[in-house]
């Protein structure tokens, strides 16, 4: 195992951290909304510009990103109001059962 090994084993250890903080389901969404958004932008470019344009690779590499952009955003929002739903009852019947049992 070399330096470049090791390099990359750190990689993929910081983006796993750094996706299972994230979620898997914002991660799925954000990832589905960068292939949509890149199969848009290059169906939409050949309409906005002419025929063999430079800019066509780079309308569908915009699309990408826009697609990866808003649904990795919509993904945070409901991922936000999953976790107020699912989490904030838990926290609150774990204090009031720890209440009751200290007699307050």
């Amino acid at each position: 195992m070399n330096a470049v090994d090791v390099l990359l084993l750190l990689a993929v250890a910081v983006f796993s951290i750094l996706g299972a903080h994230r979620g898997l389901a914002a991660q799925a969404l954000s990832l589905a909304g960068l292939a949509l958004g890149a199969v848009l932008g290059s169906l939409v470019a050949p309409f906005l510009f002419p025929d063999n344009s430079a800019w066509l690779p780079l309308a569908g590499l915009a699309g990408a990103l826009v697609g990866a952009s808003l649904l990795g955003m919509l993904a945070a929002g409901a991922g936000r109001g999953a976790r107020l739903v699912l989490f904030v009852p838990l926290w609150l019947a774990a204090l009031g059962i720890s209440q009751a049992g200290t007699g307050t």
